[in-house]
């Protein structure tokens, strides 16, 4: 220090370069720091974006988020779907959870076989078949391996003809969960994803049992198979055929699985066997009918004087009961119809819509459900009637004889040898090229 100072007092020019230095040394140091901070801080910056991309990457790359984000239930909501509490307290995967949202509420399973017209046989067998051991699974399970329901059943039938509203009267007599098994909720595009939603339904099922597994269409999903169809596709249907074998055979969980069908010569020989139980849904006969329209009108404004129900099962032969349910919608409109009158050249903006009153309309007649008849034909019969008419159409507008035709080839032949266009027998407009005689050019 001593020395320090003896040199700033003789020689203070170097004193300044000296402290120059420290001062220089000292803002390279603060740099220096700062540099490192820089480097620290775009480091860490670095690192949470690569977080974040890599996050993202993988969430967009999740096979089943959005599905599982639509399809998430809380365990009270799908409690009261099932119109059970004790579901609260289940543990759900997230393919189950997917899986759940297709398990239908209790308050959308309208009615029970008393709201299903005729079929009184089928209705019968199906109760005790069906419906009795979902019900008391207990009681049936005692008396041995035999007494209890089916691992299936198929409705088989017409379109309409109820097989959707029976599966619907089973599970609501029952009490049995509802799953309404769409396979559009199967289908996956990740390879083996849809296999493990597969799987999901039937633990889904175990855990809510008694269960119904409801497949509309069935014959779409489970066709037999061929050489043609797709590998994901077969491991989808195998997954399926043997987890439907495993749970109902390696335990007594009351789980059955029903379908319907319009084409059941469709469905695979492994599923038919799957589905023992097979029920034809047919076209109801005229005292069907007349029940089924009993039902229908039995809340509407009806003319009971004029309108008699057995007159008009006579007159809808071929009517399914959903096509009776179209032709009382299209008949109780009628008195709508006469309330809402126009003249002709009137415009519908015209109309006092909110004007109309409940007891401005009259009852409903028996001429209303026969000018409906008019209107709301049995399935398919329009379509049908328009295919015969274009095929008998094209037939007549195309239709050329073969006799015709080997005269005109063989006389198209001489005239190109013989330098002249012969007529046609049988044509229509004389003969060809004005007389018949050469057109003045030869071959």
């Amino acid at each position: 220090m001593l020395r320090r100072a003896s040199i700033a007092r003789n020689f203070p020019v170097l004193e300044k370069v000296a402290g120059g230095r420290r001062n220089a040394e000292r803002g390279q140091d603060k740099r220096a720091i700062g540099v490192v901070l820089l480097e620290w801080s775009l480091m860490v910056a670095g690192y949470y974006i690569l977080y974040l991309s890599v996050n993202g990457i993988v969430t967009m790359m999740d096979p089943v988020k959005k599905d599982r984000g639509a399809g998430v239930q809380t365990k009270e909501a799908l409690g009261k779907k099932a119109d059970r509490s004790e579901i609260a307290r289940l543990d759900l995967s997230p393919y189950e959870r997917i899986i759940a949202h297709e398990v239908l509420d209790a308050e959308q399973l309208e009615g029970g076989f008393d709201t299903i017209g005729g079929l009184e046989q089928q209705k019968r067998e199906i109760f005790e078949l069906a419906v009795l051991p979902l019900k008391r699974p207990d009681l049936f399970n005692k008396r041995g391996k035999l007494l209890g329901s089916p691992k299936g059943i198929l409705f088989y039938g017409a379109p309409g003809t109820g097989k959707t509203m029976l599966a619907k009267a089973i599970a609501r007599e029952s009490g049995a969960a509802f799953i309404n098994l769409r396979m559009s909720t199967l289908t996956n595009k990740y390879f083996g994803e849809s296999n493990k939603l597969v799987s999901a339904v039937f633990s889904l099922a175990n855990k809510l049992a008694p269960t119904i597994i409801f497949i509309d269409e069935i014959e779409s999903f489970l066709r037999v198979r061929g050489r043609g169809d797709d590998a994901p596709w077969i491991s989808l249907k195998a997954e399926f055929m043997t987890l439907w074998d495993g749970i109902l055979t390696e335990s007594a969980v009351p789980i059955m699985v029903l379908g319907a069908s319009n084409r059941p010569y469709d469905l695979d020989p492994a599923i038919l066997r799957r589905l023992p139980r097979q029920f034809e849904i047919p076209l109801p006969d005229p005292k069907q009918r007349a029940e089924i329209l009993r039902l229908l009108l039995k809340e509407e404004h009806v003319d009971y004087e004029s309108v008699k129900l057995g007159a008009l099962a006579a007159e809808t032969e071929g009517y399914s009961g959903s096509d009776l349910k179209e032709l009382c919608r299209a008949a109780v409109m009628m008195p709508v119809r006469d309330v809402m009158y126009l003249p002709a050249g009137g415009s519908l903006t015209a109309l006092d819509v909110d004007g109309l009153q409940a007891e401005h309309l009259r009852q409903v007649t028996m001429e209303d459900l026969r000018n409906a008849m008019k209107r709301v034909k049995p399935t398919g019969h329009a379509a049908q009637d328009y295919e015969r008419r274009e095929s008998a159409h094209a037939e007549h507008t195309a239709h050329i004889s073969p006799a015709f035709m080997n005269t005109a080839l063989s006389l198209l032949l001489q005239s190109l040898v013989q330098g002249h266009v012969p007529q046609v027998p049988g044509a229509a407009h004389g003969q060809a090229g004005g007389d018949g005689r050469s057109n003045g050019r030869s071959v």
